[in-house]
């Protein structure tokens, strides 16, 4: 069995773009039955701290592998990092075990390539400015994936340490990309034709961005769960996408949430689900007490459900979200359901 510390990870020079296309081939093969994940297993503590896995498994090529680590809160007063993830691989024929490896570089790559893999398919093809809201190491990661996906020109940064943001537009500059750093959070907001938020949770001054700052035609990735945003406004969106949604009502409300996307499962028992128009050439699953489902085309919508866990993102795919029309811009919004 091998072990692969941090650096052995890294030495694997895996690209931006390849993390890109491999974290979207697996949200469709997720959606096409060949890979499997479940809700992540959370076990909580007294004093605030917590344990967390998440798991996955695939069939092409055959693996198994869990995430593991402890969220401590906490250890910043320390000078230490709030996380510190592993992952375990297990071969898919004998359940074997493969390799327990350091998962720090591979969390937030990981992270990073679902905002890129859903900006794809729902911010503008030429989307050439992005606003970031924190600028740690998944702002970071975020703006190498989409940097390997769109051709960036501008990037705005604000954080609430100065020297933060500033450290940050000038690694962005670096690049070669127009970069400023601001001091004004809605600065970070309008005009930019993608948003990242990925405010941390343990941050005393969550919930300060308003959607009605957002442009007409932004797509906006909430790496954080939605904690930057003011819950109240975020009816504003034309679109809410989730990647699960099994945590989605807790964290926004599901007066906020007008639907979600479901790559055909369901068990919930619920008689009514909620509705999201998704455009020309979307399919429509409709969902019944004994969890099984029918499908339909040439639909406006899909349907599904609020408090169960969902399809991935795979499923914007399928329903061709990418079909809008230029002339009816609309404001997007993807929900990444992962803590860094």
């Amino acid at each position: 069995m091998l072990y692969l510390s941090r650096a052995d990870v890294a030495a694997c020079g895996i690209t931006p773009a390849r993390m890109n296309d491999v974290v979207e081939a697996v949200f469709l093969a997720e959606a096409q039955g060949t890979a499997w994940t479940q809700p992540k297993l959370a076990l909580f503590r007294p004093d605030g701290n917590s344990f967390r896995a998440k798991a996955g498994a695939t069939t092409d090529p055959s693996y198994g592998a869990v995430k593991w680590f402890g969220y401590f809160p906490g250890n910043a007063d320390r000078g230490l990092p709030d996380f510190w993830p592993m992952v375990i691989l297990n071969e898919g024929e004998t359940g074997f075990p493969v390799a327990v490896m350091d998962a720090t570089w591979i969390s937030a790559s990981r992270t990073a390539s679902v905002t890129a893999a859903a900006a794809r398919h729902l911010a503008r093809k030429n989307a050439k400015t992005v606003g970031f809201i924190a600028c740690g190491t998944q702002a970071r990661a975020n703006l190498d994936a989409l940097a390997a996906a769109f051709p960036l020109q501008r990037v705005t940064a604000y954080s609430r340490n100065p020297r933060t943001s500033s450290a940050f537009a000038e690694a962005a500059a670096a690049r070669g990309l127009k970069a400023i750093a601001v001091t004004d959070p809605r600065d970070a907001v309008r005009g930019h034709d993608i948003v990242v938020s990925s405010v941390p949770h343990a941050s005393p001054s969550g919930r300060f961005l308003d959607a009605a700052d957002v442009s007409p035609g932004t797509f906006v990735s909430m790496v954080d769960l939605g904690y930057g945003w003011r819950k109240e406004t975020l009816g504003r969106f034309d679109r809410i996408v989730t990647t699960t949604s099994h945590r989605a009502p807790q964290r926004i409300g599901k007066a906020q949430l007008r639907g979600t996307l479901c790559g055909g499962s369901c068990r919930c028992d619920r008689k009514t689900h909620p509705r999201t128009d998704l455009g020309g050439g979307a399919e429509r699953t409709d969902f019944r007490r004994n969890g099984s489902c029918r499908r339909g085309s040439g639909d406006r919508s899909i349907r599904g459900c609020l408090s169960c866990r969902h399809r991935y993102i795979a499923a914007a795919v399928r329903a061709t979200m990418t079909k809008r029309s230029a002339s009816q811009p609309e404001t997007r919004i993807q929900l990444v359901d992962e803590r860094n």
